[in-house]
């Protein structure tokens, strides 16, 4: 028989959100290898910071990242995850 055993990732990793493209809320999950802050911040096409939030400690394994977008205009926007000393950023399309 083949037995699964769940290990820590070796760095944090941020996953694609879903849905994508969105309207007005998605998705986005995170692995981390160990427990680090975690902060939050999005920004518009135009460089503008929408979104700026402190996540606090998180612990080791998989979180999801939910973001609301009710009152954004549509177009791309710019999410920038600092997990520890990692920092990952990832498009995501608002359609209303």
């Amino acid at each position: 028989p083949i037995i699964a055993t769940k290990t820590a990732p070796s760095k944090s990793n941020l996953m694609n959100n879903y849905p994508n493209p969105f309207n007005p809320t998605t998705t986005m999950k995170l692995s981390l290898p160990s427990s680090v802050n975690v902060t939050m911040e999005v920004y518009s096409a135009l460089g503008q910071r929408v979104l700026n939030k402190e996540l606090g400690v998180k612990s080791a394994g998989i979180h999801e990242l939910d973001i609301v977008a009710s009152d954004w205009s549509s177009g791309i926007y710019l999410i920038r995850v600092k997990a520890g000393d990692e920092v990952a950023v990832r498009r995501i399309t608002l359609i209303k």
